[in-house]
């Protein structure tokens, strides 16, 4: 039995890879809400769910280790893993622990949700302490107390690379811009899974995430390293994280109640473009804050900027060829080509 499912779920991953997301196959056609909850329960829960120390072994060997080292969930921070060593000891010594994305608090303490390997991930201690069992949310950036990104913690808005860092404040923790929809599509796992261990701790901490963890699956969509993560704990425990491999499952199940709700779109003037270092930036009928992100011709991000903008801007840039992107608090953005003579 254990050997045909593992079968199944490579050809589903074979599937899910080679095929767009409008053509892949659709997991329990026809069913939504709690009828399609129950089959899911019924035909992926876990086979074999492992004792906490064995799965934090496997999640460390053989989900996460790549090229030699082990890489922060939240962070990006990398320790390097020297082969044969006792990863549980190492990673100690490097302040790296088993972070549960469902807090253990909330409905995660006791086995087999414990141990179950779709919603653990290495973080830094650090990190764990910052978050404690704060839900998921999208903090505005004026919100923020700490920004997190590899071994720093800062208290101001970072200058560059501003979508890398991790967020948090007090009762809120806000995981970097690439790590949002693998997180969605975790929690949307857990409470199939585990509904009643979770309800019974809070009825409210699930749900109060939705609209956020929603956005984020739909905006933050699957890619090769979290299906290869998910089928290494195929390997494991027998059974997928199935909203990777069909992301009409989140839709269907909890996410219709959600819809993204159009944002108002702003026109974005820059002018004299071309120009030779002076230009201007215009925004019509708006004021407030905004993100202004300058990268070159590669898509090399080389400047950013949290602004309030009152009126026309003038800004100067070195001769070169720029893509010039704003973003609004309504996450409406445009971006515009900018050449420099």
């Amino acid at each position: 039995m254990a050997k045909s499912f593992l079968i199944f779920a490579s050809i589903l991953a074979f599937i899910f890879i080679a095929n767009s997301v409008n053509s892949q196959e659709i997991i329990l056609p026809g069913l939504k809400g709690d009828s399609l909850l129950t089959e899911l329960k019924k035909y992926y829960t876990p086979k074999t769910v492992l004792p906490y120390d064995q799965a934090r072994t496997k999640l460390y060997n053989e989900v996460f280790l790549q090229n030699d080292s082990l890489e922060c969930f939240y962070s990006g921070y990398k320790i390097p893993v020297p082969s044969g060593t006792n990863i549980l000891s190492w990673t100690a010594k490097y302040g790296i622990q088993t972070e549960h994305l469902f807090p253990r608090s909330l409905g995660s303490a006791a086995m087999p949700a414990l141990s179950d390997l779709h919603h653990l991930v290495p973080a830094r201690a650090t990190i764990n302490t910052l978050r404690k069992n704060s839900p998921f949310q999208d903090i505005p950036d004026e919100q923020t107390k700490y920004w997190i990104y590899q071994d720093k913690v800062l208290t101001t808005i970072p200058r560059k690379d501003i979508n890398l860092y991790s967020e948090s404040k007090s009762n809120a923790f806000e995981p970097s811009e690439f790590r949002k929809g693998d997180i969605a599509r975790s929690m949307f796992y857990f409470y199939t899974f585990y509904r009643s261990e979770a309800n019974h701790k809070s009825k409210t901490f699930f749900t109060s995430m939705l609209p956020n963890l929603c956005r984020w699956h739909r905006f933050d969509k699957v890619d090769s390293t979290e299906i290869n993560r998910s089928m290494a704990i195929t390997s494991i425990q027998s059974n997928i994280n199935p909203f990777i491999f069909d992301p009409t499952l989140s839709e269907r199940c909890f996410c219709v109640p959600y819809p993204d709700i159009p944002s108002k779109i702003y026109t974005v003037k820059i002018y004299p473009n071309p120009s030779k270092g002076l230009f201007y930036i215009d925004i019509p009928d708006y004021k407030g804050l905004v993100n202004m992100k300058i990268s070159d011709q590669s898509r090399k991000l080389i400047e950013t900027h949290h602004l309030m903008y009152s009126g026309l801007m003038s800004w100067r840039l070195d001769s070169g060829f720029y893509k010039v992107s704003i973003a609004f608090t309504n996450s409406h953005s445009v971006t515009m080509d900018l050449l420099i003579f």
